[in-house]
């Protein structure tokens, strides 16, 4: 008899982590925003109208890339990234916009 009381109990021990769980939502929290890409027109070089380069970056996560950072005339921010080993910009640029 108090064998039986024991398994019932761990059973239950054991069960009731599994069902006092709920799955967490995955979507992205509210306020967060994706930031646009823009196409680079050629890539051999980035437009004039995109203004001046502003800052160079790197990161260890991508070690080969270095991100060139351009401010135009009306303080929309783009980011184009360079390959250093291919010595290339990659097509796609990310627009931070200012309001």
């Amino acid at each position: 008899m108090l064998h039986r009381k024991a398994i019932c109990l761990l059973v239950v021990v054991l069960l009731f982590p599994i069902i006092s769980c709920t799955r967490l939502d995955e979507a992205p929290p509210k306020g967060t925003v994706s930031l646009g890409t823009e196409k680079l027109p050629a890539l051999d070089s980035v437009p004039l109208e995109w203004g001046k380069l502003v800052s160079v970056s790197a990161t260890p996560i991508y070690g080969d890339i270095l991100q060139l950072w351009f401010q135009d005339e009306n303080g929309k921010i783009r980011m184009v990234p360079f390959n250093i080993r291919n010595r290339c910009l990659v097509d796609n640029a990310v627009v931070v916009p200012r309001k």
